[in-house]
């Protein structure tokens, strides 16, 4: 690929999705080390190996990408075969890894991850992943977006995020959660969106909803946390939780919410219906928040 990439010295995207790949391909190198160690290789920013067949990134021919491409910021190689994650470049800011089998070998693979200082996004849905480690994300200080849905996690770690402040959005839809704690997300001062979406979450506790308004009260910052899908419990036992999603500003997009006796066939369990409708004056505060 190096005489491709010389032919076009100006292209900052390569995108070579849909080609039956089983390995990153092998990256000629014409340039001398004195033009490498002045940076003066490729200035690929973004590469894209999508819908391929990958299933490892540790290999010589990984290593010389990084070296040739100091400038890559973005990675994707969603739908592949990966198991693995380890010897990606650590320049990385975009890491975009949807649908693969990372989660297969669960904590290891996740680990190498954890070098990867730069990174302000990572997506891995859609993986079987079920084990956070705890300090994953320790040495990411300019982390914004986490996307791990579609996943079998059950558990977030109390401390995930600890060292995140500048985190603005976790996705953990389409989980196996039934509870998550606030205080998982108490470090950022940033607009705060996390998404619960399609999980096995029945209630809030009086405990967790005080902490959210808590922290909405004394960090002044809005939050948004969307609970749709999920089989929250219709019982006199959740009447106060009831009250709460009518009354709160955080919950997303609640146009009504009523006991409809319907029964969630994942837990066996009787669950209120919400209808979830998005107001115009929300939906422009959430664009203008966005942009």
């Amino acid at each position: 690929l190096g005489d491709l990439f010389e032919a076009s010295p100006r292209l900052k995207y390569k995108i070579m999705n849909n080609n039956f790949l089983v390995n990153l391909p092998k990256f000629s190198r014409t340039k001398s080390d004195a033009d490498l160690a002045n940076h003066t290789i490729y200035p690929a920013d973004t590469f894209i190996f999508d819908d391929n067949q990958l299933t490892n990134l540790l290999s010589a021919n990984t290593l010389e990408m990084c070296k040739l491409m100091p400038e890559l910021r973005t990675f994707s190689a969603r739908r592949n075969m990966l198991v693995d994650v380890t010897g990606l470049c650590l320049s990385i800011q975009q890491l975009i890894l949807g649908s693969n089998y990372i989660g297969e070998y669960e904590t290891p693979n996740l680990n190498a991850l954890k070098n990867m200082t730069r990174l302000h996004r990572f997506e891995l849905p859609g993986n079987g992943i079920s084990i956070l480690p705890p300090d994953l994300t320790t040495l990411m200080p300019h982390l914004r977006d986490v996307i791990m849905a579609d996943n079998r996690i059950r558990h977030v770690p109390l401390r995930l995020f600890q060292h995140n402040p500048r985190l603005s959005s976790i996705y953990f839809s389409g989980s196996l959660l039934t509870t998550i704690d606030m205080n998982v997300i108490m470090y950022s001062d940033q607009f705060f969106r996390i998404y619960l979406q399609g999980n096995l979450i029945e209630r809030f506790t009086k405990n967790l909803t005080d902490r959210l308004d808590e922290l909405v009260h004394r960090k002044s910052t809005l939050w948004m946390v969307d609970i749709l899908g999920n089989p929250l419990e219709c019982s006199c036992d959740t009447k106060a939780f009831q009250a709460w999603v009518r009354n709160s500003t955080i919950i997303a997009n609640v146009k009504n919410l009523t006991c409809g006796g319907e029964v969630d066939h994942r837990i066996g369990h009787t669950v209120i219906l919400l209808s979830f409708t998005a107001s115009g004056s929300l939906l422009s505060l959430l664009s203008h928040l966005l942009s």
